[in-house]
């Protein structure tokens, strides 16, 4: 679909598209937590490991977002000590 975002694209209807991957990675999750996702989540996500997926792009996406703002905040005030702002 061309959304692309930490080796995986979105679809339009933000359901998780997996792209090809280098390798990956074996979790133990506790039963109850696995149960009650896929039962609460499942049929928007097709399985556990799309919706894990899914979760993890917006945390890291979410974390980019902090850091640029933080990031532009520190250039704002380069900008005021210098006397352009």
């Amino acid at each position: 679909c061309g959304r692309e975002f930490a080796g995986y694209c979105q679809h339009d209807d933000e359901r998780p598209c997996l792209m090809p991957e280098d390798g990956q990675r074996q979790l133990y999750l506790p039963e109850g937590i696995c149960r009650a996702a896929e039962d609460r989540f499942g049929t928007r996500f097709g399985d556990l490991e799309q919706f894990l997926t899914y979760v993890l792009q917006q945390l890291l996406r979410a974390d980019s977002v902090e850091m640029d703002q933080a990031e532009q905040k520190i250039i704002e005030e380069r900008l005021k000590d210098l006397g352009y702002i």
